[in-house]
């Protein structure tokens, strides 16, 4: 049974991470990334549901679109695979227990948070800019999940060391920005502390 789990696991988390490269390509352009089909980035033909098998698509295809045979970049796969092999990762480090009902939920938020911790990472890396809209999502997933959670357990004095802890981070990157005057790191820093402090 643990070897189907697993399976299913890696081939969801190699769809999510295909989603997750969508992201990484159409936020910081601006495009919709909810209602428009999915094109290459390099003749921008439409593209069909067999183009869009993760890692398969890119092996077939010999690392080219199938209309313009133009390169497609090596961070579709290497994404994709982060995604799924940092989501089996999860259930190896966590062991989600069916009887537990924090056990899963805290499953189920550290799945939902590694794939929009992997489009921030590769958003900034190529465009030095940390969404508010991805970070404002791990912020209201984390704080509905860490105050779900507390509800369950009653640990209400770890909930407001969790703030404090949000808050003190974001103070001392606020305070390294106003030291170094905004070089090396932004205001979407700050942002970003407040979700790793939550």
């Amino acid at each position: 049974m643990l070897p189907f789990w697993i399976g299913s696991l890696f081939l969801f988390g190699l769809v999510v991470g295909s989603f997750t490269n969508v992201l990484i390509y159409r936020i910081p352009r601006g495009i919709d990334w909810k209602w428009t089909r999915s094109f290459c980035p390099k003749c921008s033909k439409p593209l069909g549901w067999f183009d869009l098998i993760p890692l398969l698509r890119f092996a077939l295809y010999k690392a080219r679109c199938r209309y313009c045979k133009k390169p497609i970049s090596w961070q579709y796969p290497v994404v994709e695979m982060l995604v799924a092999v940092s989501w089996v990762g999860a259930f190896f480090w966590l062991q989600p227990s069916l009887s537990s009902i924090g056990s899963l939920m805290t499953f189920g938020w550290v799945l939902f948070l590694i794939p929009v911790l992997v489009a921030l990472a590769f958003i900034d890396l190529e465009h030095f800019l940390l969404p508010d809209g991805l970070i404002g999502v791990g912020v209201v997933t984390t704080i509905f999940y860490r105050i779900t959670l507390h509800l369950f357990d009653g640990g209400w004095l770890t909930l407001w060391i969790d703030g404090a802890a949000a808050l003190g981070l974001v103070l001392f990157f606020w305070l390294l920005i106003l030291l170094t005057r905004g070089k090396g790191m932004g205001v979407g820093d700050v942002k970003l502390a407040f979700l790793v402090g939550l």
